[in-house]
């Protein structure tokens, strides 16, 4: 579980190495963190109104059960809380962890130590996921021969696109892309 740090805590009193003047590009900032908490809660709030309403609607099709509809009402119990049970778990695995594990990721580029590179910038379409975690893709920074394969979390690529083919000063913390400001 996310801890709740403070806006100086993340950002370490600091402007993450960057003279403020020079208009880099956090791809993540304290307030991207608190909007993915507050997408957290309400995803949290859609999990427990599904299982909370498929509870009720057994129990109330359970209460009206009687001799003559005793073989239907098991039926569309049985369907009901299979249907519900999945999608509380699709839910829980696909928007509530997924969204913790990125706030989780968040809090580290903004909270641990960073080095700069500079080069020429390429997205490649490779994805991965980490196992029961974040979807990320690959990039590339070519500086004279040497090339730099480093991540960026998927949903933040897009951002990355925008810089594609052009010198550009990454800030990366832990193998992972931070930040990113044209030359």
């Amino acid at each position: 579980m996310a801890k709740n740090l403070s806006t100086a805590q993340l950002t370490g009193g600091g402007t993450f190495g960057y003279n403020q003047a020079m208009e880099a590009e956090l791809l993540y900032s304290p307030e991207d963190i608190l909007r993915l908490e507050k997408k957290k809660r309400i995803w949290t709030a859609v999990l427990a109104v599904v299982a909370g309403g498929a509870l009720i609607a057994c129990v109330l099709l359970c209460l009206i059960t009687r001799t003559a509809n005793a073989a239907q009402t098991e039926r569309a119990v049985i369907v009901l809380s299979g249907a519900a049970g999945c999608l509380c778990l699709y839910l829980r695995r696909f928007a509530v962890a997924e969204t913790g594990h990125e706030i989780a990721h968040a809090e580290m580029l903004l909270r641990d130590e960073s080095a700069e590179y500079d080069g020429v910038l390429t997205v490649t379409k490779e994805r991965l996921r980490i196992r029961n975690s974040i979807a990320i893709r690959l990039v590339s920074l070519t500086e004279g021969g040497e090339v730099r394969r480093l991540k960026v979390i998927e949903s933040r690529a897009k951002r990355l696109s925008a810089y594609e083919g052009r010198t550009v000063r990454l800030r990366v913390v832990n193998g992972y892309v931070a930040g990113v400001r044209a030359l």
